[in-house]
């Protein structure tokens, strides 16, 4: 459950005037794209605990222009919408009187939300969030771009490649059964969505071993996808190498 920044004070009809005031803070949120999302309502310390919550007010927008979305009273099962229904009314539920979820975020759900209690005794208090939805990462693939077998040595050139949006993504080149000094990392720039990886490995005991691998990892802020490239399977057999020679080439022809 996910409690935002709270305060008290006496009740008002009018959400931000000097009757109820609010902390000017906001608990940022993350999820993803499609997923859901739930604001738990939680009455803190300081709250009169004779008090009982008899409304809550959720409201949704830019700070200065909130728009109530609906109510939620003690007395009924049914939410009473007031706007924003043709957008949120068949994804928008409230199981509880103190929580509200969304289901199939988009994101213009990203924004400020608020949710305005009224309780007995003229209280009232607010619980505030930040909801920022992203869109999920996507499986990148590696590209083989170029590769060479001499005595000994099977050199090549890989491109890990990010597929969809790659606004604030990160890419990491990760190892296993190789020297740790293969690992590359590196953030991509608005204009850019591959990276690549050239390098010189001498065929020996740890190209040999079936787990010797390359990992590219491509992340943001919240979700993680990664595609994995086994060595072996070209550096160390004909087989292997006249089959990534193919790949090669249908990969020029695109």
């Amino acid at each position: 459950h996910i409690q935002g920044v709270w305060s008290i004070g006496a009740k008002s009809s009018v959400a931000h005037d000097s009757g109820t005031k609010d902390s000017g803070a906001f608990v940022p949120l993350k999820e993803i794209q499609g997923d859901s999302n739930l604001f738990h309502v939680i009455m803190k310390p300081g709250v009169d605990p004779g008090a009982e919550l008899k409304e809550i007010s959720w409201q949704f927008g830019p700070e200065s222009d909130y728009r109530v979305m609906l109510h939620v009273y003690k007395w009924t099962d049914s939410p009473m919408w007031v706007t924003l229904q043709d957008k949120y009314k068949q994804r928008v539920h409230v199981p509880t009187m103190t929580t509200l979820r969304t289901e199939n975020l988009t994101l213009e759900d990203s924004g400020r939300y608020q949710a305005i209690g009224d309780l007995t005794e003229g209280k009232a208090f607010i619980q505030m969030f930040h909801l920022i939805v992203f869109k999920p990462v996507l499986l990148p693939q590696i590209l083989a771009k170029s590769f060479s077998i001499t005595p000994g040595w099977c050199s090549v050139t890989l491109e890990s490649r990010a597929t969809g949006a790659s606004e604030n993504l990160n890419m990491t080149w990760e190892n296993k059964g190789l020297p740790k000094n293969l690992d590359q990392t590196g953030t991509l720039g608005p204009d850019s969505n591959s990276r690549t990886l050239t390098l010189s490995l001498p065929v020996s005991q740890h190209l040999s071993r079936p787990n010797a691998s390359l990992t590219c990892v491509v992340s943001n802020s919240i979700d993680k996808k990664n595609a994995t490239l086994h060595l072996g399977e070209f550096c160390c057999t004909e087989l292997g190498f006249q089959l990534a020679k193919i790949k090669f080439a249908a990969e020029e022809r695109k």
